[in-house]
């Protein structure tokens, strides 16, 4: 086979297609695979197990509660730590909400 300069590259002309075409392609199939991609990845809470999916939705509930009283303790208590703790905790809580999770 007829290879380009670049030793990796197969020479387009030889396969039938121009680059404009070939770059075409390529980008049209990324779009889709990535809207497939994403569209699967949206609803994965409900292809996990039922003990998983269970402890996600308690994880879920229970963060609330927590980020207020780390939001309590961080405002009479303030450490270093108590912030990272509390950057963690609005974090999950932010992604919980916005279904990231």
């Amino acid at each position: 086979m007829h290879t380009s300069r670049w030793a990796l590259e197969p020479d387009v002309a030889y396969s039938g297609m121009n680059r404009i075409e070939l770059i075409f392609i390529l980008s049209y199939l990324s779009k889709k695979c990535s809207k497939e991609v994403i569209a699967m990845a949206r609803y994965y809470r409900y292809r996990l197990p039922p003990w998983a999916r269970n402890c996600l939705f308690v994880i879920e509930k229970c963060t609330l509660p927590i980020l207020i009283f780390q939001l309590c303790r961080t405002l009479f208590f303030p450490t270093t730590f108590d912030v990272f703790l509390l950057g963690i905790i609005v974090g999950l809580f932010i992604a919980f909400y916005l279904e990231w999770i």
